[in-house]
């Protein structure tokens, strides 16, 4: 699977999700490509761009944003004194709502440009990153969905000549 910013995906996991999760992860892959959000590179938010992280924050709580300079911060109640996420990572409590991911949500497997020209092989590198790197949201959505529906790994089948 080719990304416009020049990764090769070759191997997305199966997520398990709960049905809450599953519902969550559908609402978030339809706003992904729904043109409703612009996006947004290093930070969950910056002004009215989001990363796809921080799409997955705005539709918890979308007032739930406070500015911390050029960037925001999020809380799930809209309190200061209790953030739930910050800069590029999701709090426990977010991911738990969302249910298979990490603090940079989930990982895939593939090679991704090193910014030299070159491209690098890794096992696991997360979905943020891809957002960072230039993945589009179109692309990030069908990552979820794959992850959500039985993963994905990409098999090169050698056809065999007479």
């Amino acid at each position: 699977m080719k990304l416009q910013c020049g990764a090769v995906i070759t191997d997305i996991p199966n997520i398990p999700l709960l049905q809450s999760h599953k519902e969550r992860w559908e609402h978030w892959i339809s706003a992904l490509t729904s043109g409703e959000y612009l996006q947004n590179r290093d930070a969950l938010r910056t002004g009215n761009k989001f990363c796809c992280m921080g799409v997955a924050c705005d539709l918890l709580n979308p007032y739930g944003w406070i500015r911390d300079g050029d960037q925001f911060v999020f809380s799930l109640h809209g309190d200061n004194a209790k953030l739930d996420s910050s800069g590029q990572c999701l709090s426990p409590a977010v991911r738990r709502l969302y249910g298979g991911m990490g603090p940079l949500g989930f990982h895939v497997s593939g090679r991704f440009p090193d910014g030299k020209g070159e491209t690098v092989e890794l096992k696991h590198f997360a979905i943020t990153g891809l957002n960072d790197m230039g993945a589009t949201f179109d692309e990030l959505a069908d990552i979820l969905t794959k992850a959500m529906s039985g993963g994905y790994t990409y098999r090169l089948e050698l056809i065999q000549l007479h």
